[in-house]
């Protein structure tokens, strides 16, 4: 009778998530696994439908395709992760082999060979083995900000591997011979399925909602092109480094970075390659700089960089390093090059302006560091000009930084 009402209450349950889930999907389609995620959820709910019709309605076939079913939430569970992953396949290719597995034991049983223990053996081994992948899957993709539901979909899913092996071992052990115990660990079982679905089903949904809030604040600051910070974005970490200098006397310095003759690239190699060759440049700039430096795309061709603790001579040491950096990349070979088509060569020219004291501001620091790329521009390009040192800077009360 617990088994019967376990099953009833689990096959409402995920009957009615599974409604939500795919409403969800429906209305919110950049909500990625929450599709496979409702499919998981109504292959479980017939699964316990199946299993309360085994004793009255073709008890073997129901109870086949049963098993199938709750295998198969579980595939989908691990599809909906991949979803989320981003992955450029969802083929559960490993998930259909299990269910081959699982087909070929119940018909071997159905055909009259073998003990029904022997199924709940193979299901319990072949839930465990995909509970496995997908957690191979789950934790290695795991970021920062997506870590805490990715823990917990995780620790779900070992829980389940644990739990399924458990049995199938305490099985081939003959531990459950008696009739009454297998009867109160087949609830059990039921239970805990039905608990560790709705957990499994919240922990993913919450995956895929964080993963899309990310994804989304991702989008708003930075530049599509090259991943860098866009213009406002920049502003606000040199607001936050303006405080910074106010509440410890912290120096800090902006470098106004300008393609030289970028014009050229595009009109030789074509937009597309030109665009390539942005992103590659971009590369080079941030090999030049530290993990702490804060690398933007100010507009078109014009980037910034804010150096946390750098002085004007830190500052100008870095900015010709960049400079160097860009000055070595290797061109492609220009497709049909005209022979009035002029030399190419990537190089930036660079300004250079350290904040000075309270008075200053984010706005006269940006004027200045452009005043002097300006000023390297007229003076023939690829070069480092550090902008006006005056009025004279604080006495800085600063860790000294390693470029």
């Amino acid at each position: 009778m617990a088994i019967r009402a376990i099953l009833i209450l689990g096959a409402i349950m995920l009957t009615c998530g599974s409604a939500g889930l795919l409403l969800v999907r429906l209305t919110s389609p950049m909500l990625r696994g929450v599709g496979y995620l409702g499919g998981a959820f109504a292959a479980g709910s017939l699964g316990s439908v199946l299993m309360l019709g085994a004793g009255h309605v073709h008890p073997q076939f129901s109870i086949t395709i049963a098993d199938l079913s709750i295998l198969g939430s579980f595939v989908l569970l691990h599809v909906a992760v991949l979803d989320i992953a981003e992955r450029e396949s969802t083929l559960p290719i490993f998930g259909f082999v299990l269910l081959g597995i699982q087909a070929s034991v119940d018909i071997f049983l159905i055909l009259g060979s073998g003990s029904g223990r022997i199924r709940v053996l193979a299901a319990g081994l072949l839930i465990a083995a995909q509970a496995a992948q997908t957690c191979s899957v789950l934790f290695p993709q795991a970021r920062l900000r997506v870590r805490v539901p990715t823990t917990f979909v995780g620790g779900l899913l070992v829980l389940t591997a644990v739990l399924n092996s458990t049995r199938s071992l305490a099985l081939i052990f003959g531990y459950f011979a008696d009739p009454q115990v297998f009867y109160v660990v087949a609830a059990g079982t039921f239970a805990s399925f039905v608990a560790v679905a709705l957990g499994l089903g919240f922990g993913v949904f919450w995956m895929s909602t964080t993963a899309l809030t990310n994804g989304l604040e991702q989008m708003a600051s930075t530049d599509p092109l090259t991943r860098t910070f866009n213009r406002r974005v920049f502003l606000r970490w040199c607001d936050r480094e303006r405080e910074r200098n106010v509440e410890k006397g912290a120096p800090f310095s902006i470098l106004m970075i300008d393609f030289d003759h970028f014009k050229q690239i595009n009109d030789t190699f074509g937009h597309h390659t030109g665009d390539e060759v942005l992103i590659s440049a971009v590369e080079h700039m941030q090999n030049a700089i530290r993990g702490i430096d804060v690398l933007g795309r100010w507009g078109g061709e014009e980037f910034a960089v804010l150096l946390p603790g750098a002085t004007a001579d830190a500052a100008s040491l870095v900015a010709e390093r960049l400079r160097a950096n860009v000055a070595r990349m290797r061109l492609p070979e220009a497709p049909e090059a005209r022979v009035d088509q002029p030399i190419v060569r990537m190089t930036v020219s660079v300004g250079v302006a350290t904040y000075m004291n309270a008075d200053d501001t984010i706005q006269q620091l940006l004027k200045r560091a452009d005043a002097a790329l300006y000023e390297a521009k007229a003076a023939g390009r690829n070069r480092v000009v550090v902008g006006s040192r005056t009025p004279q800077p604080q006495q800085w009360v600063a860790t000294p930084v390693s470029y």
